[in-house]
């Protein structure tokens, strides 16, 4: 089994710019707990996680206590935390590549990119490793 049979392939991406107000947005909307970082071309600068972004916006916001600065950090760019030049992985790649490089670095996820472009083809999480693991070797 490859990687490409797994993956997610309709990944939301970030440009360095995006706001952790506008990360945040998409991490409720669609579930999400990782976004891509990509360049104009493209490629994969970094990831940054809903962990990323928590870490780094007030705990304030929206309580009694919410001040204009805890506001502020919702401003900051997501190039400002997130992982830069992740390690990332081919859609040909097997299954137990990606789960070894998830243990071996402590990583949740991993970009998925086509080798002869190197552009972002999808990402393979931790999640998707598992349900596979779990679900369709037992049936299979």
């Amino acid at each position: 089994m490859k990687i490409q049979d797994i993956m997610t392939k309709e990944v939301i991406r970030a440009n360095h710019d995006m706001t952790l107000q506008r990360a945040s947005e998409i991490f409720i909307e669609y579930g999400f707990h990782h976004i891509p970082v990509v360049d104009d071309d493209d490629h994969v600068i970094g990831i940054v996680s809903d962990r990323d972004v928590c870490k780094h916006v007030s705990p304030y916001l929206g309580t009694e206590h919410e001040r204009a600065l805890d506001r502020q950090t919702l401003e900051l760019l997501i190039s400002d935390v997130m992982t830069p030049e992740p390690i990332t992985i081919t859609e040909e790649s097997r299954l137990d590549t990606a789960s070894i490089l998830l243990l071996e670095h402590n990583f949740s996820c991993l970009p998925v990119i086509d080798i002869e472009h190197d552009t972002l083809m999808g990402i393979v999480t931790w999640k998707d490793l598992l349900n596979y693991y779990v679900y369709s070797e037992a049936t299979g």
